[in-house]
């Protein structure tokens, strides 16, 4: 799914920093590819 992504600029609210902090059972294996994905800079994001 992450590679829809790739090369991309994405936009991201405050949820998922939530559900990662939280580590929030349904989210938590997602988010934490998400923000890997874009530490190894995969795409690009931002918050609002």
């Amino acid at each position: 799914m992450l590679d829809k992504f790739k090369d991309k600029i994405i936009g991201v609210d405050t949820s998922p920093f939530i559900y990662f902090i939280e580590e929030h059972q349904k989210y938590l294996e997602f988010i934490t590819k998400f923000f890997q994905a874009n530490h190894d800079k995969k795409f690009s994001s931002g918050s609002k």
